[in-house]
């Protein structure tokens, strides 16, 4: 690491003289080289100090720098590697909002910008809304009532009441929530079909740039035919008699 901060510091003193090539030698080193020194720091706290060293001070990959990790609480890996998105569906199956989750911020914080922005682009609270487990808390019930939600149906996290868990078996929540397995559905269509399974752009920028695009890829087709269906209005008379065919 001294070896690479001495030919960082004499590139940077060089300047035009070490030519361009030599400028983003400089660069790349004046960007990797305090990655790599927490990488060494936190190997040593973690391996030979013994000591646990917390998710949000690691650095899981020199390239991606913003690449998290997420903590997996169904079967297979304790924990992934990559960024949490979340994906708001409408009617129709239309994906109308995607957001990479940043530091700090969590499932729990997505619900009231979600209907805030179904406000905002229908005109009009929606009429059921459904989300996993990690999505429900005592601010976001009150939160959706206040806005108009007619069903609200999120499984509670944490320990459940006998009324709570009774409420939870009856008919009609069971069959509204089932309206989330179709999320999932498009979810993992979004993973597999439209490539959010891997970013190919670098940069945290990139990354959200290809989320946008990979999200809105499949509402297109929903989009245009809907569009194809709608009738279409006859065109104007002009007041002029039609052209005899010869």
């Amino acid at each position: 690491m001294a070896q690479a901060e001495q030919v960082g510091q004499a590139l940077r003193e060089a300047g035009e003289a070490a030519g361009q090539r030599g400028q983003r030698l400089g660069e790349q080193i004046a960007r990797f080289a305090p990655l790599a020194k927490q990488v060494i720091h936190q190997a040593r706290r973690r391996v030979l100090e013994k000591q646990p060293v917390p998710s949000a001070e690691k650095v899981v990959s020199l390239f991606e720098p913003h690449t998290q990790i997420i903590p997996r609480h169904k079967g297979g890996a304790a924990v992934e590697l990559g960024r949490t998105i979340v994906v708001d569906e409408g009617d129709g199956g239309l994906v109308t909002r995607c957001h990479v989750l940043g530091p700090g911020e969590s499932t729990q914080d997505e619900l009231p910008l979600a209907l805030a922005h179904h406000q905002d682009l229908f005109g009009h609270p929606p009429t059921l809304v459904v989300g996993d487990r990690g999505t429900h808390s005592a601010h976001n019930e009150r939160i959706a009532r206040e806005a108009g939600v007619r069903h609200l149906v999120i499984p509670r996290s944490g320990a459940l009441t006998p009324a709570q868990r009774q409420r939870e078996k009856e008919p009609r929540w069971r069959q509204r929530y089932r309206w989330r397995a179709g999320s999932e559905g498009r979810i993992s269509s979004l993973r597999h079909n439209y490539g959010l399974e891997e970013c190919p752009y670098h940069g945290e920028a990139g990354l959200e740039r290809w989320v946008g695009w990979g999200s809105w890829a499949p509402t297109w087709p929903r989009l245009a035919a809907g569009w194809r269906a709608e009738p279409r209005t006859a065109p104007r008379s002009t007041g002029r008699p039609a052209a005899a065919r010869r």
